[in-house]
């Protein structure tokens, strides 16, 4: 009994959205629209801050080694040490531009269909 109540509510419900949407009223699909922006936010400020980091690490391999020369490793282990954050700083932007190009495509949004 209670599922026949639940339609007739649900019926009710509809027929009073459309009389209301005749009226003039237009209705907005909330989740398509107020969430985009949103699913930009994260993506963006991770990558920052890695982004941040590993410049931070490449920063501190620097000015140690200018504090400091004499007992600093040789040149080339340096930069080899450099560009281990370099090219993880690098991935993480370029991880970003992809991810930002499926997020414009909507492939989110697809997904929810099935």
């Amino acid at each position: 009994m209670r599922g026949l109540t639940d339609c007739r509510e649900t019926l009710n419900t509809l027929a009073l959205l459309e009389q209301t949407e005749q009226e003039g009223t237009t209705f907005m699909d909330k989740q398509k629209h107020h969430t985009k922006r949103r699913r930009y936010i994260a993506p963006v400020v991770i990558s920052c801050l890695t982004a941040v980091l590993m410049a931070g690490c490449i920063w501190l391999m620097l000015w140690a080694y200018a504090q400091d020369p004499a007992d600093a490793p040789p040149l080339p282990v340096l930069a080899l040490l450099m560009a281990i954050p370099g090219a993880v700083a690098l991935g993480v932007i370029l991880a970003l531009v992809c991810r930002l190009r499926e997020i414009q495509k909507g492939e989110e949004d697809d997904a929810k269909q099935y």
